[in-house]
């Protein structure tokens, strides 16, 4: 099952050639930022736009005086696959290079028009997202209605990811590979056929309780800033592995992926956090709920409310 995870981003308006932001509530050339946000959003949820082999649309779309929120639905389209059973391992469909695969990715933005900044919640499914399509979408609508602005956005490093990532204790490693390894097959051939029917083995590392575990070299560099990046045995058995470090600081346990730091810092793992449903994706309610306190956070972050 792919981590879900929310991306926070800060949205803030100016003028060309001038480094002050906007009051939100005449941002866009005397409107309000949140108006042009809601017609952008709502523009696109009958529109579907296709952007080099991606498609992409707003399937959903709520607001209310500050927020914008919904679903947007995207994947690839230009190649052919067939697609199998799992279970019983035969074919079940073929996909043509005219197909799409379409994945829901939640977004909530909170624009108040008493602030200067914007702050948006992106969801990703495991590797796949949309920010960088939806960025260059957002952007390119907001300066041609509005030429003589540029919108401005920013990633934002939730506190409480920060704080945990700089300052937590390693209570559990995760390590997920795509394959089972010769030996730990053999070990448990009563099992069966392992090594041939499993997609994925998951093993956790976790820490007694009220004992963490001691602090490895490699985790020191990073939080110290002398490492940007992480290097572990991502292959098991020439197939990809990734590693999840779960962190407790303040009472609180926070699930982070392990890769490059830059690309590591945005993400909060909310998996164990929200509800799935029956097509493994999260229920709306739910993670909009997590969305909403993770902004709220960020609010205070940014904004000191």
């Amino acid at each position: 099952m792919p981590s879900i995870t929310l991306a926070t981003y800060a949205l803030r308006v100016r003028e060309r050639r001038s480094r002050e932001f906007l009051p939100l509530g005449n941002a866009a050339s005397g409107a309000s930022f949140h108006r042009f946000l809601k017609t952008f959003f709502t523009s696109r949820r009958n529109q579907v736009s296709a952007d080099e082999q991606t498609l992409q649309h707003v399937s959903t779309c709520r607001s209310n005086s500050s927020d914008v929120w919904g679903t947007i639905e995207a994947g690839e389209f230009g190649y052919a696959a067939d697609g199998v059973n799992v279970t019983t391992m035969k074919k079940s469909f073929r996909r043509s290079t005219d197909d799409a695969e379409l994945l829901p990715f939640y977004f909530r933005v909170d624009a108040p028009d008493d602030s200067n900044v914007a702050l948006l919640a992106l969801q990703r499914f495991g590797p796949h997202g949309v920010y960088q399509s939806l960025k260059t979408a957002m952007r390119q609508a907001f300066e041609d209605a509005n030429p003589d602005q540029i919108l401005d956005v920013k990633r934002v490093v939730p506190s409480s990811l920060l704080r945990a990532i700089l300052q937590g204790d390693v209570i559990a490693i995760e390590v997920t590979s795509y394959s089972v390894p010769p030996d730990i097959a053999d070990h448990y051939h009563f099992l069966g056929d392992v090594g041939r029917s499993t997609g994925r083995m998951t093993i956790e590392f976790r820490a007694r309780s009220g004992v963490p575990f001691i602090e490895q070299e490699w985790l020191k560099r990073l939080r110290r800033g002398i490492a940007s990046a992480l290097e572990f045995e991502d292959e098991t058995d020439g197939k990809p592995s990734t590693l999840r470090l779960k962190l407790q600081h303040e009472g609180k346990v926070r699930t982070v992926q392990v890769g490059n730091l830059e690309n590591l810092l945005p993400y909060v793992d909310v998996t164990d956090e929200i509800k799935l449903g029956g097509d493994g994706h999260p229920v709306f309610e739910s993670i909009n709920k997590r969305a909403q306190e993770l902004l709220a956070e960020v609010s205070a972050q940014l904004r000191g409310g």
